[in-house]
Order: C-alpha cells, then structure tokens, then sequence
C-alpha cells in the first residue's frame, strides 16, 4: 500500500530534479523529458488520484481527500466528455485508446464517492460522509441509463463517419468503407448478465445512517435498495426503532485484486476485394454494395451472399491486426475471515459489476481498434503492389506491416487498487482486545475504546500485509 501511495504520487508529479539544470544541453533534454511528463501526467491523472486517494485513506495520509476530490473534478469532464473523446469524428477515432484520458467506469467513479464517505466518517465529517454516500448511490444508480445514452450517442458519430466523398481522405474514405466490418464484429461479444449496482455503497449508507441514529435517512431509501441490506441489520434497525440500546462492530473487509485488463492481438482478413483500395471509383461502388446489403440482408445467410464477391481470398487479400483489451479475472487472497468465533461472509464479488462495464464499452473499443487497423493495412498493401510491379518483388508492404504490428497495443489501463470481494461480519461492541483471524490465523488486533456507540472496522487485505481503519 505504501509503495501504491508513492508510485502514485510521483506519477502525479514532476519530480524536482526535472527543474534543475547545470548546461544548455541539460536544459534541453530535460525539457523534454518534462514535457512527455506532462502529457502523460494530464492523460493519467484521473487514475492515480483515485489510485493514490484510496492508498492514502487505508495509509491515513492527510491529503488522501484531496486526491480523491481531484479525481471526482476530473472524472465528473472524464464521463460528460467520453462519446466526444473516442468518437467525435475519424481523428478521434483513429487515435490510440492509451492516449487519450483515462476514461474512467462508472464503478471507479462510484468508488471515489465510497472512499471519500469513509475518509470523512474516519474524521467524524458526518455532513460531509452524507454527501458522499449519497452521491456515489446517485452515480451507480445512473450507470445503466449513461452507458445507453452514451452507446447512443457513439454510435451516431460512427455513422457519420461513413459519409465520405472523393474529395475526402484517403485515410477517411479507408475507414468509412471498412464500417460495417468493424461494427459487424460486436456480434462476437459474450452475453452477461447486466450487473450495475454494489451493494457495498447502500450497505455503508444504511450503517452509517444507523449508527448517527437517522432511521428517516434510512426510511428514505427505495425498497430495492433495502432489499440489499443483510435480513439481520435489518431487524437491528427494527428493534432500535422500538428503543433498543444494544450496540454492535461490524467487520467490513475488502480482500484481493480487483479484474484487471490485458491486450489480445487478432488478425482477420478484410472482407474487401484489395483492387478496391486502387480504384477510387470501384471503391465507392463497392462501398455502395457493402451499404445496400448490411441495410436489406434480413438474416446472416442473406448478408454473407451479398457481400461475397467482395470477400478477398486469403492468399492475396488484406489481413488486418489490432489489439484489444481482455479482462482477466480477478481473485481472492483468503478463504476465510472471523472474529470472536464469528465467521464473515461473502457479501459481494466486484468481478460481475466489472464486466458489465467493460463489455458495454467494448463495442466501441473493438470498432476503434478495427478501424484504426485499416489504414496501415491497405497502405501495406498498395506499397506491396507497387513493389511487384516497379521492383519485382512483394516485401514492401511486409515492411510496412510489420512496423504496424510492432506498435499496436490494447488500452490496458484500470484503477488496480480495488478489491475482489468485500466479507462483513457483525458482533456485540464489548470491552476488550479483539482478534481477526484470517485463514485460521491471528492476523490483526484491535479494541474500540467506547461501547455506548457503533463501530465500523474497515480492513484491506492486499495478500502480503493487512490495513485497518477504525471508524468509531
């Protein structure tokens, strides 16, 4: 955690040695190197304010809020800026994914909120905490209405992008007539089961609604909301209503990694006749073709008749490459958590509300990706062609292929400081020093010093050491 809090720190800087120089030379060179910071520093910072806010509240750093406040800033341009960002038009479009600002999920931006509740319940800014949770309720509540409007809105920048002439681009008409391919891949995408809300968010309402003794808060709350609540703490609230003065801890623990992304190469032929690519006027007439059948096709046999006389064949078409982000699973760091011969339970695992997201941006990412693959592909090979013809041999567009393939990446980008999954458990708030005992060992103690009230202890088990907050 101590080494996540410095990592992040330092990516949020630039560091004082970048302001020194003793010659000209120096000068020069570290300019520039101050000024790649810079633009990595403006394109990264979103993740390493959430990245080091939630390392700083488990440290206790004083300025944890503050990075947190920052990316709540950034994140609020990050998610009103997204459709423009990636698919404004072909120039957007055609700009890698991991250069462009880190676009932030709608479960981080939740987080944020989350974290930012906890760090001011640890400093007793109840108001503040309020807000907070709030907030982060009201931003995963909207998630699934943002991704259709989004999804909407994305969807129309890339239909204008086929509307090209033959004053247009090269690289424009390039990619207007590789379209309907690159949107015809979405089909290949698994289906989920759509999964917006964490629970853990109304969960940590609902307590601390309790413990400061406001039922109406609670009161306030939709029904599918409570419905969330454990049936236990739910009673707890009931026999509280009619004057009960018992008092409790609960456990809250957040254990492993998080999903985490990695980049997948694919290669596919171009469903293109390659001669098109040489003719402007065969190309818009094959354009017109691909057009007329993804409209009237009623099924998939219909559409792969009308589009195969401009099927290449594999050993003289165009082969396109791309990268692509997958998710790989996050997972646990520990089987069992208790206390006081109380075991917790599992309460949520992040990885469904995780995939969610990622699977309703990956559409547009793959299409990205597709259409920023065909340019490359096609000059790989016209340069082909003229070598066969001028040169007498084909290994131009190799050359030129290869050194596409060289620099394709998948956005691989995450907020990596979140956990797998979250355990809770509940015991009675007595006097005395109190054990956690993690796998059947003691791992961590602890005491709350005042049993008139509620306590949360908030624990983070990052595989090789342990962190807690106590929130009293």
């Amino acid at each position: 955690m101590d080494a996540a809090y410095s990592l992040a720190k330092k990516m949020l800087h630039i560091p004082e040695s970048s302001r020194k120089s003793k010659n000209n030379s120096a000068k020069e060179g570290e300019s520039k190197e101050v000024g790649l910071h810079q633009k990595k520093k403006g394109r990264d910072d979103l993740l390493w304010e959430v990245q080091g806010g939630i390392a700083g509240f488990y440290l206790d750093k004083p300025d944890a809020k503050d990075l947190l406040l920052a990316a709540d800033s950034n994140m609020q341009r990050s998610m009103h800026n997204f459709a423009k960002s990636f698919f404004g038009d072909v120039g957007a479009v055609l700009t890698s994914d991991s250069s462009l600002p880190y676009p932030i999920y709608l479960y981080e931006a939740s987080m944020v909120n989350y974290y930012l509740a906890l760090d001011a319940m640890s400093r007793d800014e109840n108001n503040d905490a309020r807000v907070y949770l709030n907030q982060a309720l009201e931003r995963q509540d909207d998630a699934k209405a943002y991704y259709a409007k989004e999804l909407e809105n994305a969807n129309q920048d890339l239909d204008k992008i086929k509307d090209v002439n033959k004053h247009s681009s090269k690289r424009d008409q390039y990619v207007a007539i590789g379209m309907d391919f690159a949107k015809s891949n979405h089909t290949k995408l698994p289906e989920i089961h759509e999964k917006y809300i964490n629970p853990m968010i109304p969960y940590l309402k609902f307590l601390f609604e309790m413990k400061e003794g406001d039922y109406s808060s609670i009161a306030s709350m939709s029904r599918d909301t409570l419905a969330l609540i454990p049936r236990q703490d739910r009673e707890i609230l009931r026999a509280r209503e009619r004057g009960d003065k018992k008092r409790y801890i609960w456990v809250i623990i957040e254990d492993g990694r998080s999903a985490f992304k990695d980049s997948l190469v694919v290669s596919l032929p171009l469903p293109m006749d390659p001669a098109n690519f040489l003719n402007p006027g065969v190309m818009f007439a094959s354009a017109a073709v691909m057009d007329s059948a993804m409209d009237n096709a009623d099924d998939a046999e219909a559409l792969d008749n009308e589009v195969s006389p401009f099927i290449a064949l594999a050993t003289d078409g165009i082969m396109i490459t791309y990268a692509e982000p997958k998710l790989v699973k996050g997972r646990d760091f520990a089987t069992s958590y208790q206390v006081d011969n109380v075991f917790a339970h599992k309460f949520f695992n992040m990885q469904d509300l995780i995939q969610t997201e990622f699977y309703k941006r990956m559409p547009g990412v793959r299409t990205r990706a597709i259409l920023r693959s065909i340019p490359p592909a096609v000059i790989a090979y016209i340069g082909d062609e003229a070598g066969r013809q001028i040169f007498g041999f084909g290994g131009l567009g190799f050359l030129l292929s290869l050194g596409y393939s060289l620099m394709i990446s998948a956005d691989t980008r995450m907020i990596t400081a979140l956990p797998n999954s979250f355990y809770i458990l509940r015991i009675e708030n007595t006097a005395g020093e109190k054990s956690l005992q993690v796998d059947g060992k003691t791992a961590l103690q602890f005491s709350i010093p005042n049993q008139e009230k509620d306590a949360i202890v908030y624990v983070r088990n990052v595989g090789s050491k342990l962190f807690m907050r106590i929130l009293n």
